[in-house]
């Protein structure tokens, strides 16, 4: 376990984690069109 192969998983995770934050915001996105406006108008 090298410093190298540390600041690799950093990195790495750091990535996993941006991908995944696009994925709730996206996620929440649709849930908010797909169900906000049916509140509304009922």
């Amino acid at each position: 376990n090298s410093p190298q192969h540390f600041k690799g998983i950093v990195v790495e995770a750091k990535a996993g984690l941006i991908t995944v934050e696009k994925i709730v915001l996206s996620v929440n996105f649709v849930i908010k069109w797909a169900i906000v406006p049916r509140t509304a108008l009922e």
